[in-house]
């Protein structure tokens, strides 16, 4: 086997060469036809393709693990956080651990990256090249609980050395329990755009993490051996017994009736139930403050902290839907429609009536009866979120988001549901702004609930305000720079709204929801600038100098935003850093930014950015270049489904149809990210004397700019193009037309001649020439402004445009194959135009079924049989199924496993799917 790698770099670098000199040629498209010619020809082997992909995998995976140790910091340094006037029993920041599709690491492969980044031994990387054929929701629940309890452990540890802190500057210190710091998971609970989980799924899952939480205590409290504690090991671990026979009977909940019932009544009529976190918490530390030994006490008050913290589960849960499955779950009310109109008038007198309603009305009394038989989607989570509370755990809150929401009818039902469900004291119900129009108008919409005494009352009764502001779905919107800057615009009127509205008191609860790659705003190498892109050091100013407090939340997804948490010391490392950020001074340059001084330019900046990434986003042509493939470059890595989960006459035909995640990973894999890097250049030259300027003292501008140049390091148009040539007629007709390779001539023909009846390629061509115009003013800019060029040089990013190339000559072999299929006969459900129709989108799995259903003949007999009766029928007969089986299917077969490996390592350049 050969390492090819730097023979196509040599090959690379010629034609680029060649195309400075000549503009038609595309290096990445003559890398890939060269690849493919010398298949054909036999000079290379598809196994020598494979070796050279495991040799790029693995310098792929250190720069990987690199990557990670800088992301998390890890160090030796002290503690060094300053406890004057710092009260450690109010919450800081939360870890919300979410599990959208992004698990592109097999687990034992995801657990070799995280052990390599914590210890100083290195450890051998196995399987290096696997990915995942799928995986189930159960797998995402067990991969994110084993992050989670990695970062419990981490925050124990934190708690330790703020206990200690707090002993030299507090005499009171057994007092006070550190709740600084925890954990939050969706993982289970999220039914936005999805109907694939029920309410038994999620109820079981809690009963799971209670019975996990119980084992967590029950170890750490034995392991202290202090017999004061004791009683409360007994009542745990009865509880412990009891939850276990809970999930038996709930796993085996079937549609018998009987079962059933006998089931739910053995579960709700179980006496003595211990559903009071707060109260073990409670007396663990009162036992504590009774001790005399300093140690004793200090690792006591530590559980007592994560019960009181954690509760009966493995962290507070949220409970995810959307503003239409909120609107659908609003029944007419005392013979009147609540949610009838969507004009502004009629909305508030509804809201009027709504708000009255909250407070006069008595609550509904329900059972799991109720639960199993109730259809709207939002009013079940809400039902789920009452009997967890009654059932698993009363004191811990439950958040409810509410994803897609721009009316504030939409939470004031939510808050209704709630109240009539008599949940509303430990719900938290938290609107999502991540649409353009939410994102323009999230704090009027905060501003009118306000002005209704229900809303109102109920804020302060939970002593703050939940608010999500999402980075994936607004990047997809208006581009991540403009989303970014306008989510800044949004938390800072929505703090102004809090503090002009309520005198005492209220905490905004600010929860940012990000991807860990460049599309999704995660993308940073390290915490600081990770945790200062989503909340920017101009708004956490802002909220200081107005005396509001803050609880910060930010999201880890799935398996890239897990490896942060891989081992205990990369969880430490990760909170630590963090916790030490969130505590910090806003430095003096941030407070003083000229970008936020200059606001006339700010604004116009931002409003130039957002017009040119919506009018990308509503042209055809976009919308032609994101669905080229469909999905068929991403390999399966979550159990959500990529599109949303829609009513029947709901179906979208845009952008808006591909969910976020697809969305960026298309964009990655076709080689640009549109939706960071587009229009940024050409904005700035609107005013380039003013941008100079305050390029040149801004940190929150440089910030910007270099997301956006981060961006463009990965991104190339030339990929772009080359990957739009594999679906233009034209590229076919010049394959033949040049004569090469005589056993591909009526496959190139047949393929042309399907292509050009679609004026596909001409609209992918026409939005990637707009891009480059643009690009253009990028290039200037970066001259003007870093004094050098961004256009890439020497060897720069040669090994993503190999991999491109390397995928682009798969595709092409793999297209031609499927063109090879015998005749189908025409009273055939699917004809071969199908099958070239389904190959020209990538789908190769689906063309790969339907050929087998067509030709084998379900025989049970396979090669292996062997008869003595001669015979050379096998040998001639082009429609024998073992001819297509080993000439067509095996060889699309291993290529589609290729084409998804390279797709890992593509999102690898990235540092993240999506």
């Amino acid at each position: 086997m050969k390492n090819l790698t730097k023979i196509f770099t040599l090959e690379l670098l010629k034609f680029r060469k060649q195309g400075l000199e000549v503009s038609d040629i595309n290096p990445i498209s003559a890398l890939a036809d060269t690849i493919f010619e010398k298949l054909y020809s036999g000079k290379i082997k598809k196994k020598d393709i494979s070796y050279t992909l495991e040799k790029i995998s693995q310098d792929l995976m250190k720069a990987q693990i690199t990557n990670l140790k800088k992301k998390v910091s890890l160090s030796n340094k002290k503690f060094n956080i300053n406890f004057n006037n710092l009260d450690i029993t109010k919450p800081v920041y939360q870890a919300v651990f979410t599990a959208h599709p992004v698990f592109r690491f097999t687990k034992n492969l995801s657990n070799e990256i995280s052990k390599n980044a914590s210890d100083k031994a290195k450890v051998k990387i196995k399987n290096i090249i696997n990915i995942r054929d799928g995986i189930s929701l159960e797998e995402e629940h067990n991969e994110a609980i084993k992050a989670i309890f990695n970062a419990r452990d981490a925050i124990n540890d934190i708690n330790f050395e703020i206990i200690n802190e707090n002993k030299k500057i507090n005499k009171n210190w057994k007092n006070e329990l550190p709740l600084l710091l925890g954990v939050s998971t969706w993982v289970g609970y999220d039914l936005d755009g999805r109907s694939d989980i029920n309410w038994r799924t999620s109820f079981t899952l809690r009963l799971k993490e209670k019975k996990q939480s119980l084992e967590y205590y029950i170890k750490n409290l034995n392991f202290l051996k202090i017999s004061e504690v004791n009683s409360i090991i007994n009542s745990l671990k009865k509880e412990l017994d009891d939850t276990n026979l809970a999930i038996e009977r709930f796993s085996n909940i079937n549609k018998s009736t009987k079962h059933f019932s006998k089931n739910i009544n053995n579960f709700t009529n179980r006496p003595s139930k211990l559903c009071s976190s707060f109260s073990i918490s409670e007396k663990i530390h009162n036992i504590a403050i009774k001790l005399s030994d300093d140690e004793d006490i200090t690792n006591l008050m530590l559980i007592a902290a994560d019960i009181r913290k954690h509760g009966f589960g493995v962290g507070e849960i949220h409970l995810r839907v959307n503003a239409t499955q909120v609107r659908n779950a609003m029944r007419p009310v005392d013979g009147k429609g609540i949610y009838i109109s969507k004009s502004e008038v009629s909305s508030r007198v509804l809201m009027d009536r709504l708000s009255k309603l909250i407070i006069n009305d008595k609550p509904w009394t329900i059972n799991f009866k109720n639960l199993e038989l109730e259809s709207s989607t939002a009013r079940r989570q809400l039902m789920l979120a009452k009997q967890i509370l009654k059932y698993i755990d009363k004191d811990q809150p439950i958040r409810f988001l509410i994803a897609e929401c721009e009316k504030p009818i939409t939470i004031l039902s939510a808050l209704y549901l709630a109240k009539k469900l008599g949940i509303d004291h430990k719900v938290d119900i938290s609107p999502l702004f991540e649409t353009t129009k939410a994102l323009e108008h999230g704090h009027q919409v905060i501003e009118q609930l306000f002005s209704y005494k229900a809303y109102a009352q109920y804020i302060r009764k939970r002593k703050q305000i939940s608010i999500q502001t999402g980075f994936s779905d607004a990047g997809r919107f208006i581009g991540q720079i403009a989303a970014n800057l306008a989510i800044e615009r949004l938390q800072l009127k929505i703090a102004a709204a809090i503090k002009k509205n309520f005198n005492e008191d209220i905490t905004l609860l600010l929860f940012n929801t990000h991807g860990e790659s460049l599309g999704r705003g995660g993308g940073q190498l390290n915490i600081k600038d990770r945790q200062d892109f989503v909340l920017t050091p101009f708004v956490r100013n802002n909220l200081k100098s107005l005396n509001l407090p803050l609880f910060h939340q930010t999201s880890f997804q799935g398996g890239d935003g897990y490896l942060l948490f891989g081992t205990k010391k990369l969880a430490k490392s990760t909170l630590l850093n963090i916790l030490r950020h969130e505590l910090e001074d806003v430095k003096h340059n941030f407070k003083n930014d000229l970008f936020y001084k200059k606001s006339d330019f700010a604004l116009d900046l931002f409003l130039s950015l957002k017009d040119f990434q919506e009018k990308i986003y509503n042209d055809p042509s976009y919308f032609s270049l994101l669905t080229t493939f469909s999905n068929n470059l991403l390999p399966k890595t979550g159990s959500r489904p990529s599109k949303r989960v829609l009513q029947a006459g709901l179906e979208r035909q845009d952008p808006s149809s591909i969910r976020a995640i697809p969305h960026n990973a298309n964009l990655q894999q076709l080689g640009f990210l549109v939706n960071v890097i587009s229009g940024f250049g050409k904005s700035a030259l609107l005013d380039l004397d003013q941008f100079l300027e305050v390029h040149k003292k801004s940190s929150r501008l440089k910030q910007c700019m270099e997301h956006v140049l981060n961006a463009k390091s990965l991104g190339s148009l030339n990929t772009t193009l080359a990957y739009s040539k594999l679906v233009d007629g034209g590229f076919w007709v010049n394959k033949s037309y040049h004569g090469k390779q005589d056993e591909n001539l009526i496959s190139f023909r047949r393929l042309s001649s399907h292509l050009l009846k679609h004026p596909i390629p001409y609209n992918i061509k026409k939005i990637v020439w707009k891009l480059r115009d643009d690009l253009l003013d990028l290039y200037r800019l970066t001259e003007l402004t870093n004094k050098k060029s961004i256009r890439v040089a020497n060897k720069e990013r040669s090994d993503l445009d190999i991999l491109h190339s390397i995928r682009i000559a798969i595709i092409i072999e793999s297209i031609i194959l499927l063109s090879k299929v015998p005749s189908i006969a025409e009273s055939n459900e699917y004809s071969n135009d199908d099958i070239i129709a389904l190959g020209l989108k990538l789908d190769f799995i689906n063309a790969c079924n339907i050929i087998k259903t067509i030709f084998s003949s379900a025989s049970i007999i396979d090669q292996s049989v062997m008869l003595s009766e001669k015979e050379n029928y096998s040998k001639i007969n082009k429609g024998n199924y073992q001819l297509i089986e080993k000439n067509i299917l095996k060889p699309i077969e291993q290529n589609q496993k290729l084409i998804f490996l390279i797709s890992n390592l593509i999102s690898n350049k990235y540092g993240a799917l999506g």
